[in-house]
């Protein structure tokens, strides 16, 4: 039932394989994007809303919200055990309570963050995500080599020990986006924990931190594969 009304629902511009084909298919890459979850009008369903958007008003919307996007969590996404690319890029941290609770065994690439800050980056994370989602997410799926989480709105930021626990869970991590998620400014205590147990690490994204000259000195040794950095106003020191 619920398949058919989301089939009927989708403009004919937008349709593909029908939603319970989908969920019977063997996935390896899976994208979902925040349109699904939108209320706000569509230039593509002629100023109405955006389909699958419960069309609920009010202070019951984002209840209505959050248990679609359980729902469909659960039943599209949970059943694709063969996934190693997951983007849920923009959704936001309604997506935790069902993420953390679905079989990924061979997980590999988890993209929660959000493109640079747009007009729905308000609405989609006016709740801010759990201080410890990344050991959570750690624990949850230690198979990660790829974890971005830039620009989402952390509750008190990251710490130094989340991202710790994060590279200790995930011994094959090697591509990190932490843009604008830390709770202190300086990095540099997270470039010489990276370095230790982040030695496969071949691309790491920041924004907006301040780097000590000797960190990155052991964090270049450490990660002795790294191919890319993307370090965004970012400042330097040598103390």
């Amino acid at each position: 039932m619920v398949a058919s009304w989301l089939a009927e629902r989708r403009p004919p511009a937008k349709r593909g394989p029908e939603p319970w084909i989908v969920m019977q298919t063997r996935l390896t890459h899976l994208a979902i994007t925040c349109e699904a979850l939108s209320d706000e009008p569509s230039e593509d369903s002629g100023g109405g809303f955006i389909p699958y958007a419960p069309h609920v008003r009010g202070r019951r919307t984002r209840e209505a919200r959050d248990s679609v996007t359980s729902i469909f969590m659960m039943c599209a996404v949970g059943c694709q055990q063969t996934l190693t690319h997951l983007d849920l890029t923009g959704l936001g941290p309604i997506v935790l309570p069902a993420l953390v609770c679905l079989d990924l065994p061979v997980l590999q690439l988890l993209r929660l963050g959000l493109e640079r800050p747009s007009g729905a980056w308000a609405d989609a994370h006016s709740e801010p995500w759990h201080k410890n989602t990344l050991s959570l997410l750690g624990g949850c799926f230690p198979t990660l080599t790829g974890l971005d989480i830039g620009y989402a709105n952390v509750r008190g930021g990251v710490s130094f020990e989340e991202v710790e626990t994060l590279a200790t869970c995930c011994e094959g991590l090697r591509h990190l986006d932490l843009s604008m998620v830390m709770t202190y400014r300086d990095f540099s205590p997270s470039l010489v924990s990276l370095s230790k147990q982040a030695p496969n690490l071949t691309s790491l994204a920041i924004h907006g931190l301040n780097l000590q000259t000797h960190a990155l000195e052991t964090f270049a040794r450490g990660c002795a594969q790294l191919a890319r950095v993307h370090f965004v106003h970012c400042g330097y020191s040598a103390t």
